[in-house]
């Protein structure tokens, strides 16, 4: 074990699961930043992680090119979103973010893109975060139409 500054050897590390000691509600916030596909593999930690990546504060979708490769194709992508949205329970508890980060970003996404920013208009998002990759404007169909005239609309608001 490689001493520390002072000469003393560090304390070796404890077999205590730290996070599985915190409260259930706790959970699903810590979830949140992590990128959606991550959080819903946590699934297989124990039974008492099956549910909880459904109640995430945030919803993080990304899909960067040149990472190591554990995101799949876009298609894969765009499935695992739709089905992922289709199953969540955010609708009832409202998300505090939702984030869509796409490093390639096409004319076919920009239905899905729209989907997905509805599903977080519905489920009365805080702040949604968009980082496409997209040369040309981009309209979100129906978008303006679901706020409440006090939130911006405008680029600041997206």
């Amino acid at each position: 074990m490689p001493p520390n500054k002072e000469g003393k050897e560090a304390p070796e590390a404890s077999p205590v699961d730290r996070i599985g000691a915190l409260p259930d509600d706790i959970l699903p916030h810590l979830l949140s930043f992590l990128p959606a596909q991550e959080a819903v593999r946590t699934c297989v930690l124990a039974r008492r992680w099956w549910h909880l990546w459904k109640f995430t504060t945030g919803m993080r979708i990304i899909n960067i090119e040149g990472d190591d490769g554990c995101h799949g194709s876009v298609q894969e992508l765009r499935k695992f979103v739709d089905h992922l949205l289709n199953l969540c329970g955010h609708t009832q508890g409202g998300l505090n973010t939702f984030e869509i980060n796409f490093s390639s970003f096409s004319q076919d996404d920009v239905p899905y893109v729209n989907r997905w920013t509805r599903f977080a208009v519905l489920c009365r998002v805080r702040a949604l975060t968009l980082h496409l990759h997209y040369r040309h404007l981009l309209c979100l169909d129906g978008i303006a139409s679901r706020l409440s005239g006090s939130q911006d609309v405008g680029p600041a608001g997206f």
